[in-house]
């Protein structure tokens, strides 16, 4: 028995120094990646040449570009109808009818008092009738040459046909349905769109509105879609509308071309190129340093990193332009963010730490100013 109580003991004691060393080594390991971490991170690009380019971003709803519905001017009732749903049809091509009994024997009944109204015309000039009696019988003709082409039109308006080719977007009409004249509701009229010719309808800020310009190149990102259409702004409002409590301006966007796979009334994200600048130098944020002082880069030499004084202009995303300063070819320095330390550094809601990205990156409300 003591002899196992003693073995017993021996192997908590080989375990116990197996856990130490474990222990150890993970520390070990830990504090030298924690090291790793917080150490500054940079590296050498390329001064080149680009292009830059500002724009500006909205939201919008994919509208045909045409769109219509036509009914009947007159009222009767339906006789047919030719067309359904999603079909394609050609501009003039009928889609459907009215009965049209009554109105064929009413354009009978005109054209028989117009030849009865030309007759007795011709047959008082013949005689010599007198001057009050042709006025009269011309006024008669005239009369019952209008009567004519009214019950022609409203035959002809018994069939209402396509305004352009398109495709049928709704249709409210059945045989046999009494309809009133020029009823678009519910219970009435068919509508037609153009399948391959789109617009956007978007909403731009006030704060934006002033940098869009009409012929301005778009690109669109339907909600749904993984590819780009592309368009152009073909119209910008001039009277702001209220959208919870944000003043917006309606800005129309002409899709280019004829893109499938899209839909009436389908969201869509807009991006409004409002500049481009050509030959411009363009280096990231984090290769500048002082941003809001004296801001200049790190040029890399044969003898070491020297500074160099340069001028910024616009800030693009995560670049910004270089007016002066640099030129195609120079070697800078651009830090790299630990993103893993700024994370344990942050403070505030959503903000960078107070510190922010040492010299001459993000601060609290804006670019740092240190050295770096």
């Amino acid at each position: 028995m003591k002899g196992r109580s003693f073995r017993y003991f021996a192997i908590r004691i080989m375990f116990a120094a197996l856990f130490l060393v474990l222990g150890y080594v993970l520390r070990t390991i830990t504090v030298k990646s924690t090291s790793t971490a917080g150490a500054a991170k940079s590296r050498i690009i390329t001064v080149t040449e680009g292009t830059a380019k500002t724009t500006v971003s909205a939201s919008g709803i994919l509208q045909p570009s045409m769109q219509q519905t036509v009914s009947f001017s007159n009222s009767g009732t339906v006789s047919s109808v030719d067309v359904s749903v999603g079909q394609n049809v050609t501009s003039g091509e009928a889609l459907a009818s009215l009965n049209t009994s009554t109105l064929s024997a009413n354009l009978a009944q005109a054209q028989a008092q117009l030849s009865s109204a030309q007759a007795r015309l011709s047959a008082d000039e013949s005689s010599g009738a007198s001057s009050a009696t042709i006025a009269a019988d011309q006024a008669s003709v005239a009369s019952a040459t209008s009567n004519v082409n009214t019950s022609q039109q409203n035959l002809n308006d018994a069939t209402i046909t396509a305004p352009f080719a398109g495709t049928v977007a709704s249709q409210n009409y059945v045989v046999g349905q009494t309809v009133s004249a020029n009823s678009n509701s519910s219970n009435g009229g068919i509508a037609i769109i153009s399948p391959n010719s789109w617009i956007v309808t978007a909403n731009v800020s006030d704060a934006s509105i002033s940098q869009v310009k009409n012929g301005e190149q778009v690109s669109i990102a339907p909600q749904g879609s993984t590819s780009t259409v592309y368009g152009t702004v073909s119209s910008v409002g001039l009277i702001a509308q209220d959208s919870s409590g944000v003043a917006t301006f309606p800005v129309t966007v002409s899709v280019t071309g004829s893109p499938k796979g899209l839909y009436e009334g389908l969201p869509a994200n807009v991006t409004i190129t409002t500049s481009v600048s050509t030959n411009v130098i363009e280096v990231p944020l984090f290769a500048v340093r002082s941003m809001t002082t004296t801001p200049y880069v790190l040029e890399v030499g044969s003898s070491g990193d020297k500074k160099v004084s340069v001028t910024i202009g616009k800030i693009v995303g995560a670049n910004v332009t270089i007016i002066s300063g640099l030129k195609v070819g120079d070697r800078i320095v651009e830090r790299v963010p630990n993103l893993a330390k700024l994370s344990l550094r942050a403070g505030g809601a959503g903000g960078f730490g107070r510190r922010g990205f040492g010299g001459g990156g993000f601060a609290s409300g804006g670019f740092g100013a240190g050295a770096g």
